[in-house]
């Protein structure tokens, strides 16, 4: 018995290595914008067919929402990454054993895609990526299993965990065109297309069910096919595939795949592990669609223009890494009558088992100095002010990583109230808009603006609306904020320049060395001289004389905007009942798109504030601020049809002068199919004076 104990330990006793790996370095905070946006499906438990959403890990990590309801919500998301980047290496290695035969290769070569750049970094990180590489190595196993046993079986399971991962990501589908070549040229072989054709079709039908479920249920909310196709596939990046130089991109690509592996493991031998498969079989139908999910995946991230470039190559790096162990178990029977190469093999795995942990823990560091090889790529200019990006970038040790929470705490603390923050290419919106003020209820006064830099549609602002809204921020005396004074906000502040030149950004430190930028405006501008900013043309107060009374809103009325539009709506051909038959008909962009109007009081007075609202198919959840009161209310405004609502706020302490109402988008409700709201009017009725 304790013989078969000490073969089963000597056998398995490695699949204990990566969960154990992947837990000691996992992020028990959150990290990049892309890292809140996942957290927040999953704690809406909210899954579409678009692009973004990778309803496989939502699901995923809405179990381990209830598995684990005792830590940090970033940390329970991080560890569905640590599930399947676990899952990976294991199946890789039992992948490796069955294919190989020996432990001690199987283990070097799992190690290596455990230490993998991009396989360690998305194992410690909530992303998407580490599910995708285990339903690649679920595909290696089909297709290494239909090669050795000739048995069409494993072509029908292949065909159905390809379809299945296009629920995780449409990247999958590269995957899919893989496994099509496989099954025509096992029907050509076979002289049988419709046999294996119709199955592999129906098999694949059968895995991707569940994403063409959300497909079918997301049209029919949305009432658009086409629309939610292309949502589902390319979503607004379809200007940026194949965006990248051909020489850039191609040097990039190249120094990507080094950094995965620096002792060009999977770059020079995972090129020989293709060749000798090639020799081998050339006719090979699993050969084949391995490589042509490899090639067509690189080819096309390859001119892909992205900091995270590395995350869409994994799979192909999965690939390569199984190729590579080949080439090198191939290399250890050619030589292994030496003992001296043989050796050197090892010392060579070993170093390139060692080097990646070390390297990755200190370029960073290395790349704080001018004088370093690194400096140019990892000097950490860009974000010197706020978090240590490069780091994050860089280390896929993610444990002692909290730069982003302590910033977020920093900025939060230290903004006054009602501010608006500007970030500049959301590395710091999702965190603070999606994360710390959705989920957290931290500082929900302040509200969180995004710059458009890409250019997709409705992703952040324009020119011309960051350039009113600075303007106006500039008149009203606004706490304005934003996370750099350098391009692409630069650009926007030269826009409003044009219309006001005394605006400008300066330093605002919030703490450790650590610092934004704020507007100066009119009043520092004037020598601490109040200017009558109320006489503006395009300020409107509502003013509160009477003991009640109702304000009929219009576009006009607004005093500040963000993230949207306004225009009057017409209800006629509705049910119900507006004043003058209209509405005021805010359509937001996103989650935090807000407007905001102003209530003149002459005296301190308590009221209650009755909001007539609207609720409609395409209504989002709004929340209702009163300041200086701090009174707030939350309101879901979707519903099947269009009706009118009411929502009041009892008690509102309304302060002599200017009191500030603002209506913000907290988030969609999943049925919804947009980010708008409807108000009618505001009716205020005076319970007590002061």
């Amino acid at each position: 018995m304790n013989q078969k104990w000490i073969a089963a330990f000597k056998r398995y006793g490695f699949l204990a290595v990566p969960p154990l790996f992947y837990l000691a370095t996992a992020g028990h905070y959150i990290g990049f914008g892309d890292t809140a946006l996942l957290v927040n499906d999953i704690q809406r438990a909210g899954i579409e067919s678009h692009v973004n959403n990778h309803p496989f890990t939502v699901l995923a990590g809405v179990v381990f929402n209830f598995l684990f309801p005792f830590q940090e919500i970033a940390y329970r998301a991080n560890l569905v990454s640590v599930f399947f980047g676990s899952l990976t290496i294991i199946s890789f290695y039992l992948l490796l054993l069955a294919e190989l035969q020996t432990v001690l290769m199987a283990a070097f070569g799992a190690a290596l895609l455990m230490v993998c750049h991009s396989m360690w970094w998305h194992s410690t990180i909530v992303e998407n990526y580490a599910a995708t590489s285990f339903l690649t190595t679920l595909c290696l196993h089909c297709w290494r299993r239909l090669e050795r046993t000739q048995d069409k079986k494993w072509l029908w399971a292949l065909c159905s965990v390809a379809g299945l991962g296009v629920f995780n990501h449409v990247q999958m589908s590269f995957v899919c065109v893989g496994v099509v070549v496989t099954g025509i040229l096992i029907a050509k072989r076979e002289k049988a297309w419709v046999p294996v054709i119709g199955r592999c079709a129906a098999f694949a039908v059968l895995g991707m069910l569940p994403w063409l479920a959300l497909i079918v249920r997301d049209t029919a909310r949305n009432g658009s096919l086409e629309a939610i196709i292309k949502g589902a596939f390319v979503g607004s990046f379809e200007n940026t595939f194949f965006g990248g130089s051909l020489y850039a991109s191609f040097f990039e690509t190249l120094y990507v795949m080094w950094f995965q592996s620096p002792t060009f493991y999977i770059t020079l031998i995972g090129g020989c592990g293709i060749y000798l498969a090639f020799r081998k079989n050339p006719r090979s139908p699993s050969f084949w669609g391995m490589v042509t999910a490899l090639g067509i995946n690189t080819v096309n991230f390859c001119f892909y223009p992205t900091w995270d470039k590395f995350a869409f190559l994994l799979l192909s790096f999965v690939i390569l890494h199984y190729f590579a162990s080949t080439a090198v178990h191939a290399w250890l029977n050619t030589v292994k009558e030496s003992k001296g190469w043989r050796f050197g093999t090892y010392g060579y795995l070993t170093l390139s088992v060692l080097i990646p942990p070390f390297l990755y823990g200190h370029v960073a560091e290395w790349g704080l100095n001018p004088d370093s090889m690194w400096f140019n790529r990892y000097n950490n200019n860009y974000s010197e002010n706020s978090y240590y990006q490069s780091a994050f970038i860089v280390n896929p040790n993610k444990r002692g990583y909290d730069d982003v929470d302590r910033f977020a705490k920093l900025l939060f603390a230290k903004l006054p109230p009602n501010a608006t923050f500007l970030d500049d290419d959301s590395r710091t919106y999702y965190p603070l808009a999606d994360y710390y003020q959705k989920h957290y209820g931290m500082r929900r006064d302040v509200t969180t603006l995004l710059v458009n830099s890409w250019g997709i549609a409705n992703w952040g602002l324009g020119s011309d609306t960051l350039a009113d809204i600075l303007t106006k921020a500039y008149y009203l005396d606004k706490p304005f904020y934003a996370i750099s004074n350098k391009q692409p906000i630069a650009g926007f502040v030269m826009q409003a320049q044009k219309l006001v030149p005394e605006i400008e950004l300066v330093k605002y430190f919030i703490g450790e060395n650590r610092w934004v930028y704020r507007l100066v405006t009119q009043s520092e501008v004037a020598g601490n001289r109040k200017i009558a900013t109320l006489d503006l043309p395009w300020i409107k107060t509502l003013n509160v004389t009477a003991p009640k009374g109702y304000f009929d809103l219009a576009p006009k009325d607004v005093v500040f905007l963000s993230t949207g539009t306004t225009l009057v709506q017409t209800m006629r051909p509705y049910l119900g009942k507006w004043t003058g038959d209209d509405q005021l008909f805010f359509k937001g962009e996103k989650a935090g798109a807000s407007l905001e109007f102003y209530l003149k009081s002459e005296d301190s007075r308590t009221v209650d504030l009755t909001f007539r609202m609207t609720s409609a198919p395409d209504f989002a959840r709004v929340q209702i601020d009163v300041f200086p009161a701090k009174s707030q209310a939350i309101a879901d405004l979707y519903e099947t049809s269009v009706q009118p609502t009411k929502i009041k706020l009892s008690n509102v302490a309304l302060s002599p002068g200017i009191n500030e109402v603002r209506f913000m988008i907290v988030e969609k409700n999943p049925r919804s199919s947009a980010y708008h709201f409807g108000i009618d009017g505001i009716e205020y009725s005076t319970t007590a004076l002061k």
